[in-house]
């Protein structure tokens, strides 16, 4: 719903398409309800991450059928939102050739940036980007 990558920021390579166009309104209406702790949008090529704005946590998790096939469970109470991403389990294979199908892109398409070429240290950069290993669990303190 809201921009997680340099990309999305500045929609290099169209990447704005995967922010919420009225994402500004719609955020005026959540933070006026009080009982609104935090949004999940999912299917993105990203592993779990959240920005935090007003009290509420926009968080947007991996897709399940593409690299990093990862799915997240929450866990709210009172206090707080614990977080904990982990790997669909299937056959290594399956994983590699997800990772490999991901990397073949060349810069101009998606997940591809300028920051990410296709070279073996854009590669890196854009595996680190998407799998994201410090971003996997975490908690959020709530007001």
């Amino acid at each position: 719903m809201v921009p997680n990558t340099p990309a999305e920021q500045t929609s290099e390579n169209d990447f704005d398409k995967f922010v919420l166009y009225n994402a500004d309104a719609v955020k005026t209406i959540l933070k006026q309800h009080p009982q609104v702790i935090m949004t999940l949008s999912g299917h993105r090529h990203l592993s779990t991450r959240y920005l935090e704005e007003d009290h509420i946590a926009y968080f947007t998790m991996a897709s399940t059928v593409t690299w990093p096939l990862r799915y997240t469970v929450f866990e709210v109470d009172k206090k707080q939102i614990t977080y904990n991403t982990y790997d669909i389990r299937c056959d290594p294979k399956v994983r590699e050739e997800a990772k490999q199908n991901m990397l073949a892109v060349d810069t101009k398409t998606f997940p591809r940036t300028q920051a990410t070429p296709n070279t073996p240290q854009g590669n890196q950069d854009l595996l680190d980007l998407i799998s994201s290993e410090s971003t996997k669990s975490g908690k959020l303190s709530l007001p």
